[in-house]
């Protein structure tokens, strides 16, 4: 779970190399330096050359009506949640995933995911089929080494006997899990792919830090973790990839979380975590479902 604490970390780095983890309000504008110009459907080009998908889906969580803008933009203003019921362990209301791995983000655990999960149970998945672990270094580990983890828990997965599985990442674990799905073959065991506030394109903060700081590297946006994630393909098939993110997140810009070859999905004024945060949310829970069919 990134918190508002990495920025104020970075830059008591940079000044006294000592970190700060009172929580301060990030300038917004000074976390991605980005061009937010659209035409269109053909996207959103950044300051560094990067182009990102315009076609994000906005979602209000209050009607079922849903309207196109002329830029190309989704807004979808609700949907019919439906209901699940589960058979043998298999979803059988048109899901085809049956196995989860969830990722928490820096500073986070395995109890970040406690309201998804209940959510999840609640609706009738096996718990052995719902996967939420803690990283062996939550505050400092590197994303590759975290990617590693990641890889172990899917292989427990599908050992389980999981045939068909997803990984919903939340902050900076989805770019663990990328690392997973782009450089250690995990495309072929994760068929669905689900970030929520994730800073695909980093952030400015830890590039303040002096410090030969992993995290604050892997972090930085213009760094060369953050550049190889986002080299051709960003997003590698067959593995479907969805982004959700909301414009009230102070601490991860929601044009950091618009990834081109994502489905982006914008529900407006949630945190980046908390009780009113990603994770929490009713709403972002459907869409996770929405995106597992």
């Amino acid at each position: 779970m990134l918190s508002r604490r990495i920025l104020v970390v970075a830059a008591a780095l940079t000044l006294a190399a000592c970190g700060d983890t009172s929580p301060v309000t990030p300038d917004a504008g000074n976390d991605v330096a980005m061009d937010a110009s659209v035409t269109n459907d053909s996207g959103v080009t950044s300051d560094a050359g990067t182009t990102i998908d315009a076609g994000t889906t906005i979602d209000a969580g209050t009607t079922d009506a849903g309207t196109t803008t002329d830029a190309g933009t989704t807004i979808d203003a609700g949907f019919d949640a439906g209901t699940m019921t589960m058979d043998s362990g298999v979803a059988d209301a048109g899901f085809v995933i049956d196995g989860i791995v969830f990722v928490h983000g820096i500073n986070g655990s395995r109890a970040d995911w406690d309201p998804m999960v209940a959510r999840f149970l609640a609706d009738g998945w096996p718990s052995n089929r719902l996967i939420a672990n803690t990283y062996a270094d939550p505050r400092w580990g590197c994303n590759d080494t975290n990617a590693m983890q990641l890889q172990t828990w899917v292989n427990q997965l599908r050992q389980s006997g999981a045939q068909h599985v997803a990984v919903v990442a939340h902050s900076m674990g989805g770019l663990s899990s990328r690392y997973y799905l782009k450089s250690l073959m995990g495309t072929s065991n994760v068929e669905v792919f689900v970030t929520l506030g994730t800073m695909h394109h980093g952030l400015s903060s830890p590039c303040l830090s002096p410090l030969p700081v992993c995290v604050w590297q892997q972090l930085c946006q213009s760094g060369m973790f953050i550049g190889d994630l986002n080299a051709p393909p960003a997003t590698p098939g067959p593995t479907t990839w969805t982004s959700i993110f909301s414009d009230s997140d102070d601490t991860v810009p929601q044009m950091s979380s618009q990834l081109m070859g994502a489905n982006n999905i914008l529900v407006p004024g949630l945190e980046h975590d908390g009780a009113n945060g990603l994770q929490a949310s009713s709403v972002v829970y459907q869409h996770v479902l929405d995106a597992l069919r």
